[in-house]
């Protein structure tokens, strides 16, 4: 399976130089055929990654510690997946999906009340904010929250 993930990648590799080229000369010299090969190598390409990420995710689910990616940033202990719920926005819906079993929760923004809910129910949350200021500024008003 590590031989077939490193032949995909380098065919990849192989393809989306081409590819350029392909597209770099055909577009200068006003060749059309060339434009629509790289097109067409684009499609190849995403075949192929999808090919090379489909091995990597088997080899993980697999537990294949041939390969030394697996290695380094897996083990057997590990939960084949994390369960979580997004577009989380009130106190009750962290509450409801904690006891649906989700192990974290995405929300839009960030409240001090959604974050005392997540502190207080031990669910990590992940806010889509735009700085970092903005979840510094309501962990602070929460509490000390990484004092433990």
């Amino acid at each position: 399976m590590a031989d077939l993930g490193q032949v995909v990648v380098l065919g990849a590799f192989l393809i989306a130089l081409l590819g350029v080229g392909a597209a770099l000369y055909g577009a200068r010299a006003g060749v059309a055929e060339l434009v629509v090969s790289a097109r067409h190598g684009v499609y190849a390409l995403a075949g192929l990654l999808t090919l090379a990420s489909a091995t990597l995710v088997t080899a993980f689910l697999q537990h294949d510690f041939r390969l030394q990616y697996v290695v380094e940033h897996s083990n057997r202990a590990m939960p084949t997946a994390l369960v979580g719920a997004g577009t989380v926005r009130r106190p009750t819906e962290l509450v409801a999906v904690a006891n649906a079993g989700a192990q974290f929760a995405v929300s839009p923004g960030l409240t001090t009340v959604l974050a005392r809910a997540a502190v207080r129910h031990s669910i990590p949350l992940l806010p889509g904010v735009m700085t970092p200021a903005v979840p510094e500024s309501k962990f602070v008003s929460v509490g000390s929250v990484f004092e433990s």
